[in-house]
């Protein structure tokens, strides 16, 4: 379980704040809310990247920013908005680089190593651009190379920063099948994701996210309402259930005025 107690966070003004959330085994949590709302902040206080202000961040009771980076490593894995990766790695290079905190001594990849990456880029589509360097990747294939990566580091939990951006529809239902599937598989997962449809249809979970409030967290049916979209986001958005799998189905229909 990875936990967030009382934790806020500021840029100069409040953005997090007392946000009180977990993410157990088996679960996946959907973080959601409007631009500037402090999504991809509490994503990096998840990942041990940032330190909160004031509370405090957890894997199984342990603090995670007091933990070694090969330690964080092998129990949380990351998809990024914007990673800058400056050298001509190849993709399969970089999902290698998941690896790296179960290397040897020597820090030479074992054939269990190269079995992980090579599963991880079937699993994401990737596997026949493995010898293709990153900058000649489109947005959407990098995505899915970073998604590997973190698959093949084979964590416990995680945390992912609108992976589904620069995907086209067929590549996200994919991508939502795979962390579902981790999901179901034992890990814990939390993921920052605008698109409300697909987080109301894959999520357990969800935590809205209101620059300088308290974040609400609860279940689909808890969280997206009406009367709270309509606070939050300002639009007016009618809520009903798909014809077919009885997920709850959003439909905008204009702007508060």
């Amino acid at each position: 379980m990875i936990s967030a107690r009382a934790v806020r966070f500021s840029y100069g003004k409040p953005l997090l704040v007392d946000v009180d959330l977990e993410v157990a085994s088996g679960e996946l949590l959907g973080i959601i809310g409007p631009n500037g709302a402090g999504k991809s902040t509490l994503a990096r206080l998840l990942l041990g990247l940032v330190a909160p202000q004031s509370g405090r961040v957890t894997v199984d009771d342990r603090d995670l920013h007091t933990l070694p980076a090969r330690a964080r490593a092998r129990l949380v894995a990351a998809v990024l908005q914007d990673e800058p990766l400056e050298f001509p790695f190849t993709a399969l290079e970089v999902v290698l680089m998941g690896r790296r905190a179960r290397l040897g001594a020597f820090g030479f990849e074992r054939p269990d190593d190269l079995a992980a990456a090579e599963r991880a880029m079937r699993d994401t589509g990737v596997f026949d651009l493995a010898d293709r360097p990153l900058s000649e990747l489109s947005g959407g294939e990098r995505k899915r190379v970073l998604l590997a990566r973190a698959l093949a580091q084979d964590t416990p939990v995680l945390i992912l920063d609108e992976p589904a951006a620069a995907l086209d529809i067929r590549h996200q239902l994919d991508l939502f099948a795979l962390l579902d599937a981790r999901r179901k598989g034992g890990a814990a997962v939390a993921v920052v994701v605008h698109d409300l449809n697909l987080a109301a249809t894959f999520c357990t979970r969800l935590a809205l996210l209101s620059a300088g409030a308290p974040a609400v967290v609860g279940s689909v049916a808890e969280v997206l309402t009406e009367a709270r979209l309509r606070s939050v986001f300002g639009v007016e958005v009618a809520v009903g259930s798909h014809p077919v799998t009885g997920a709850r189905v959003l439909f905008p229909l204009r702007g508060v005025e």
